[in-house]
């Protein structure tokens, strides 16, 4: 695997708000420190305070003293240390010569500070040599059991309770080299008895510049370490704290511990470290410490494609010596995350390990190195969900602490390219222990691509990969012949085309398919007609089998069926049985997804069908009372047969043998069955129905309308002999010369005839007749007469009579009318008419219920009558008062009245005008008159009576 190596200048970029430095590949952590601490000089290590005045890093400090509640957070600036400062070379002069008196006591040395310790001083001996002698020899001058590499520490404070105040401050540029800071500490002090500001206190914060370089103001950083840390009311053995009885009182102290800050922020800025310790602010205890400082690059080292390894991408290791290490993933695409300041606010993180270990007084460092597998190359959100890519981002929190209850938590973060192969096999298999191997390994998202010229497969004797080797062949497609089928295990070895050094080793189990042993056992093959035989599959291992009946040289059918297969056969003679056998096995179609081809074996034999005996017979079996039958049969095509004849159908006792029966039927009707045996022992059974001639006629009508036909069924007789008295032409069309005809004829009578029937047996014998008698009705025909003869739209009224000869029954059907009418005479109003003619049926029914239509349709006389209401005798146009008519009409009379009664007018003449005037000829005055007028019409006797008023305007 590949990781994303930078030069300067460095570009950073951020991940969800935080800082991303990658950095190039893993360092021993002794090798860290020294590719790191010329980034930080003077920190990890000082044999002096003197550093240059130019470089990324320096010593200076400050003492002075701790006034009362200089301890309340974070007022550190009130412990009042002005009193003397010092810088670079000044400070160095404080650091005593190797003289064995470095060590804190206060008969010795009660006002030396700022002391650079080393791992071998100090008054005891043996184990005893740099150890603090207050603490028993308990408390190491060096934190050597953290990092190898520690040899020396520095001490803030010493063991005179003066309430002294002592600062030391560490100014540097800020890298990505050294964007770590590690500090480690660990704190003496005897047990005091005041409140929490006078006691004794510890203190490391970090500090920006908020000024100029010339004029630095230094300003705490908030997100960063700024913890004091109190020595009141401490137990023994709690959060690494530990007493002992000493000079003047209970010691206290605190085993080594370390604290990692995060100062990649302020990359390429100056910051401040500072380190405090006071004394008691009430002049009677003292506290001092011992700090050792390092630097290392806010990384995480990758180790590159761990070859051979199948699931592991690489491994990742974070900074060396933290308290605990947690690792997640970006949730999604790690390429996606963009390198600027402000990256989208969706971006989240996946965990992948377990939660940090809450003891703060043991380092966890199990989840320092965190091995990044395939699936962590998935993408998790968005479009591409579930498919692999080819780089990802991860992240590294850290945890460290001064104080336990407060915790501080680093993040680092690395981009990972995957080019580790994923092993990927196919197989091209045939049924003859013979296997192709292809190698379709390839690399996840993209990140390269593989180099199957040299795939490695290493083929076992068996199943388990620690089976012995078979064969060892290289390449991407290889083919190999196996001994017999079964199960082997197959080592691929695939390589990276642009780095064989990575490469991925696995493991797959193949099945090497063979073919099976067929063995198809026929229980019969000699069978007849309609027997089944029995077909059974012993193939050892077999679970299907296909069987295919060949029949002159085509196939019959195809079965895939189960075993055994009991089986008749259609054909005959010979039948050739194929058995196609399945062991199981089989392989996938290449071209066609979802085709199974399997792995098959075939094998044939013979089964013989032979036909039954087809039965013909001859003779006579309908004889009259009395006789014998003579019925002969015979096996059509198959000689030497056997013939027996039983009264029942398999019956056991025969009757007779041979092919000829001659027995008198025993009753009306009876069967008779023969049982016919070929040569091949298969077996026919045939029956043959005997009948006594006794014949019967049955007609379906007696009584019948002229031409209608009916239908005449006899039976029980061999022939039949009709005749009709008077002669029937019908039934003459269905009689040969004899008179002999069907046993069931039809006729056609004209009047009433009587029909006769001699029944014959097959032998020529002959029944008494039997007759039936056919009544033949008349059919009606249809007549009418109707009153008046035209239907007059003045009174539409008229009259009909059902006139028909031999009819009974009358429907009458006019228009307009869903239902007929039933009757006759019958008188029909036909409303108003407008048409010339209207249509009417007359159906008539004779006693049998056979009907006659007739359909005529009558003449419609129209009759109007139109009298004007108002007249102008003395303007134009409207001069004369007058009715209009086409109608004829006989006995007209008018006679026009004014309003008094009297008569104004009189006239006979249909086309009378009157002038208004009246009769005496006077003109009428204007008003209004009643008219009367009378008239008959022609071809009725009824007076018609019209009146009306007309207006006479001048």
């Amino acid at each position: 695997m590949k990781t994303q190596e930078f030069t300067m200048p460095f570009r950073p970029f951020r991940i969800a708000g935080v800082v991303v430095c990658l950095l190039g590949v893993l360092l021993s952590d002794t090798a860290l420190a020294q590719a790191t601490q010329s980034y930080c000089p003077g920190l990890r290590n000082p044999t002096s305070f003197a550093t240059p005045s130019t470089g990324y890093g320096k010593w200076s400090g400050q003492t002075g003293n701790k006034p009362t509640l200089a301890a309340v957070a974070p007022n550190v600036t009130g412990m009042n240390m002005t009193s003397q400062v010092y810088n670079g070379n000044e400070l160095a002069t404080l650091v005593p010569a190797s003289s064995g008196t470095s060590y804190c006591d206060n008969s010795i040395e009660p006002t030396k500070r700022f002391r650079i310790m080393s791992s071998t001083e100090g008054p005891g001996s043996g184990t005893q040599r740099g150890t603090d002698p207050l603490s028993g020899y308990a408390l190491p001058y060096v934190p050597s059991s953290y990092d190898a590499g520690i040899t020396s520490s520095i001490r803030l404070g010493n063991c005179a309770y003066n309430a002294e105040a002592e600062g030391l401050y560490y100014t540097m540029t800020v890298r990505p080299q050294n964007a770590m800071l590690i500090f480690y500490y660990a704190i003496l002090a005897q047990l005091p008895h005041n409140n929490p500001a006078a006691d004794p206190t510890f203190c490391i914060r970090v500090c920006s510049n908020t000024g100029t370089d010339a004029n630095p103001v230094w300003t705490p950083i908030s997100d960063t370490l700024s913890y004091f840390v109190p020595t009141s009311g401490l137990q023994n053995n709690v959060n690494g704290w530990h007493q002992r009885s000493g000079t003047g009182g209970t010691i206290m102290w605190r085993e080594w511990n370390k604290v990692a800050i995060n100062v990649f922020k302020y990359m390429y800025e100056k910051i401040r470290v500072e380190i405090f310790m006071g004394d008691c602010s009430q002049h009677g205890h003292y506290g001092y410490c011992y700090v050792a400082g390092d630097c290392q690059p806010v990384s995480i080292g990758t180790s590159g494609c761990p070859a051979g390894t199948a699931a592991r991408v690489q491994t990742l290791t974070g900074p060396t010596g933290l308290r605990e290490y947690v690792w997640y993933r970006s949730d999604q695409n790690g390429s996606e995350i963009p390198n600027e300041a402000n990256p989208p606010s969706n971006i989240t993180w996946r965990r992948l390990t377990p939660a940090a270990n809450s003891n703060n007084q043991v380092l966890d460092t199990s989840h320092r190195v965190y091995d990044c597998v395939i699936n962590d190359f998935r993408i998790m959100a968005g479009d591409g969900a579930g498919d692999y890519t080819n780089d990802m981002v991860f992240r590294c929190d850290m945890k460290s602490a001064v104080d336990p209850a407060k915790p501080y938590w680093n993040s680092a973060y690395v981009r990972v390219n995957n080019i580790k192969p994923m092993t990927s096999i196919d197989t091209l298999k045939d049924c003859d222990s013979w296997l192709q191997l292809l190698d379709k390994s390839y690399v996840p998202g993209g990140g390269g691509r593989c180099d199957t010229n040299i795939t490695r497969w290493t083929i076992h004797v068996g199943s388990m990969a620690n089976s012995p080797v078979d064969t060892v062949i290289y390449g991407g497609k290889v083919g190999h012949t196996f001994d017999q089928a079964g199960t082997y295990a197959v080592d691929i070895r695939t390589y990276n085309y642009d780095d064989t050094s990575c490469y991925t080793d696995e493991t797959y189990r193949v099945k090497v398919l063979g073919r099976p042993d067929p063995v198809l056992t026929v229980e019969q093959h000699n069978i007849c007609e309609g027997e089944r035989a029995t077909l059974r599959d012993d193939t050892p291992g077999a679970v299907r089998r296909d069987w295919i009946v060949h029949h002159d040289g085509r196939i019959d059918t195809i079965i895939s069926g189960p075993n055994p297969l009991i089986r008749g056969f259609d054909s005959t003679y010979e039948n050739r049985i194929e058995m196609v056998t399945y062991n199981g096995l089989y392989y996938d179609d290449s071209v066609i997804t979802g085709l199974k081809h399997y792995c098959t074996s075939t094998t044939d034999d013979t089964v013989y069908l032979f036909s039954h005996p087809q039965v013909l017979r001859t003779g006579d079996s309908i004889v009259c009372k009395g006789d014998k039958t003579r019925i002969h049969v015979e096996a059509k095509g198959i000689d030497s047969c056997t013939y027996k004849w039983y009264r029942q159908l398999n019956g056991t006792t025969p009757i007779a043998s041979g092919q000829l029966l001659q027995v008198a039927p025993y009753s009306d009707s009876c069967t008779y069955y023969v049982k016919v045996v070929s040569p091949q022992q298969c077996v026919a059974w045939d029956s043959v129905h005997a009948y006594l001639v006794l014949p019967t006629l049955r007609v379906d009508r007696n009584v019948i309308c002229e031409g209608e036909t009916v239908t005449l069924t006899s039976g029980a007789a061999a022939s039949f002999s009709w005749s009709a008295t008077p002669a029937d032409a019908l039934l003459n069309t269905q009689l040969d010369s004899a008179g002999n005809g069907p046993s069931v004829v039809t006729a056609r009578p004209r009047s009433t005839t009587v029909y006769s029937l001699v029944g014959h047996g097959t032998n020529g014998c002959s029944t008494t007749p039997l007759t039936e008698t056919v009544e033949v009705h008349p059919l009606p025909v249809a007549r009418v007469s109707y009153d008046p003869l035209f239907v007059d739209s003045d009174n539409p009224v008229v009259t009909f009579n059902d006139v028909s000869p031999h009819g009974v029954a009358t429907q009458w059907f006019f228009p307009n009318m869903e239902e007929p009418i039933v009757g006759s005479p019958y008188t029909h109003d036909f409303g108003e008419v407008s048409d010339d003619s209207v249509r009417v049926t007359l159906v008539s029914a004779n006693d049998l219920g056979c009907t006659d239509t007739l359909k005529f349709r009558l003449p419609v006389e129209l009759f109007t009558f139109y009298a004007p209401n108002v007249f102008t005798p003395d303007r134009p146009d409207n001069t004369v008062f007058r009715i209009y008519t086409k109608n004829a009409m006989e006995h007209f009379h008018v006679h026009i009245y004014d309003r008094k009664g009297r008569l104004m007018y009189t006239s006979d003449d249909l086309n009378f005008e009157w002038d208004g005037k009246s009769l005496e000829g006077t003109p009428c005055s204007q008003g209004t008159y009643v008219f009367v007028i009378t008239y008959r019409r022609p071809n009725t006797e009824d007076i018609v009576t019209q009146k009306g008023t007309v207006t006479l305007l001048r």
